[in-house]
């Protein structure tokens, strides 16, 4: 006769440690691949951190299929019942533990991930800002601040993981390719510096006129049309200005010189930036290869009529594209076949190409400040 004991399970999120099963040192660095119903649906990607740890944030109802990943394939796998919150202590064994590059590996592709991530919502913030700006300045200033938290919080953590990936990399002795990271990681901080010179400017012109405030609610719309590329609807806010501030010189300068870099020089230029702001930043992945010998030939004919503008526009597409690039190869990788193989060859290609892109119209746009 055999005896069994029922546990009662419920639903929480997943918190599971793996520690080395002689050393009982912690593994960090382990991509996890965690499942709701069965192993053939979609998982919830972690990697385990300095403490060996791996944290979900969404809960797992009754029972969670767990995958360690490493060495190409999985190297163990086992259902752990939900009982509670604490944390579930695994042990591997050497083999288990797998191939320190490739873990390593996993936990860059998930920090740069969500730098992709935090790049879009940044972006998504702009023209959120200048909706509010159009109805209150209070209203804008609640969210710029939320914001800056937000994205404070954000940029002190990739920071820190960062610097776990390349300490862990030194004490491996492994070389490891940040890729487009340390780029993302800037572009991150001057956004967020942005946002909190255009935080006091809303608080300096919140104690100021009734009169100053309208000015500044269509100024800093003007300002974050043209921090996004939109310099027809920026162009058309400053002109509002200059003609009801006439003594604004500061405005009329900027609106002035604005116009000028603007001007369309050709009809090769302006089917050029037709292309550049209104079809690349749209295109799917699919789309992407067919469309990038355009894309190049459209900022040669900018970079031709010394057209530094347009290209701002190319440059803020490039990482919604590449983080598109990504999920595909992502899911490429986990499929294995030939055909996804093929697949994710072309489409590493094109993601270097367009990261080649990009640094070539960076070079371009801020060689204009150096003079």
């Amino acid at each position: 006769m055999y005896r069994c004991l029922k546990l009662t399970t419920a639903a929480a999120p997943l918190r599971l440690r793996l520690i080395d099963d002689k050393s009982l040192d912690p593994q960090a660095g382990l991509q996890v691949h965690v499942f709701k119903g069965n192993f053939a649906d979609k998982p919830r990607e972690l990697t385990t951190n300095q403490d060996g740890l791996a944290i979900s944030k969404e809960s797992f109802a009754h029972l969670a299929l767990v995958k360690v990943i490493g060495g190409g394939g999985t190297r163990v796998q086992f259902p752990i019942a939900m009982v509670d919150e604490r944390t579930i202590v695994c042990r591997l064994s050497n083999a288990a533990a797998g191939q320190n590059l490739d873990a390593l590996q996993a936990r860059k592709d998930l920090w740069l991930g969500r730098l992709y991530d935090n790049m879009n919502l940044a972006a998504e913030r702009v023209p959120e800002l200048n909706a509010l700006l159009t109805k209150s300045l209070d209203n804008a200033l609640a969210a710029a601040r939320l914001g800056l938290k937000d994205l404070g919080a954000e940029l002190t953590a990739l920071t820190l993981e960062r610097d776990q990936l390349i300490r862990q990399a030194k004490e491996l002795k492994l070389a490891i390719d940040l890729g487009d990271g340390p780029r993302l990681l800037d572009d991150l901080r001057q956004r967020h510096g942005a946002l909190a010179e255009f935080e006091k400017r809303l608080e300096k012109a919140i104690a100021e006129s009734a009169e100053r405030q309208a000015l500044v609610q269509i100024w800093e719309r003007a300002r974050l049309r043209e921090a996004e590329g939109d310099f027809d609807q920026a162009i058309a806010l400053y002109k509002k200005i200059v003609e009801n501030n006439r003594d604004n010189k500061q405005v009329l300068r900027h609106f002035e010189d604005l116009q000028k870099a603007w001007a369309i020089k050709s009809a090769e230029h302006a089917k050029a930036r037709e292309f550049l702001v209104q079809v690349w930043p749209r295109l799917d992945v699919a789309a992407l290869k067919a469309n990038l010998p355009q894309a190049e030939k459209a900022f040669a004919l900018c970079r031709q009529n010394q057209d530094r503008l347009t290209p701002r526009k190319l440059l803020l597409a490039t990482p919604v594209h590449a983080a598109n690039l990504k999920k595909r190869l992502d899911v490429l990788k986990r499929q294995g076949t030939p055909d996804s193989r093929a697949e994710a060859k072309t489409i590493a290609a094109v993601a270097e190409a367009i990261r080649n892109l990009h640094a070539e119209a960076s070079a371009f746009v801020k060689s204009d400040s150096k003079k």
